[in-house]
């Protein structure tokens, strides 16, 4: 993890129409991911990180769709800046 991630604030300020940032809604599914790796459940995922759950549905649902090569779809979904 580079210094400025580590340093990252846990909320990031909302965009026009309290719309979430692109880098945010990455950080928030990464952090999901590692919840749900560990045996977490989306919905607690969710709470933890205080974005709705469809947040979280619609973030993964866009990966699965996205007809490009995964290791792409990885590079380009992820919260690294």
């Amino acid at each position: 993890m580079f210094k400025h991630q580590a340093n990252a604030p846990k909320r990031v300020e909302r965009g026009r129409r309290g719309r979430r940032s692109r880098f945010e809604i990455a950080r928030v599914l990464s952090a999901c991911a590692r919840r749900q790796n560990k045996g977490g459940s989306q919905r607690r995922s969710a709470e933890e990180q205080e974005v709705p759950g469809t947040t979280l549905q619609h973030g993964s649902g866009r990966k699965e769709r996205t007809d490009a090569d995964p290791e792409l779809v990885e590079l380009f979904e992820s919260a690294v800046a």
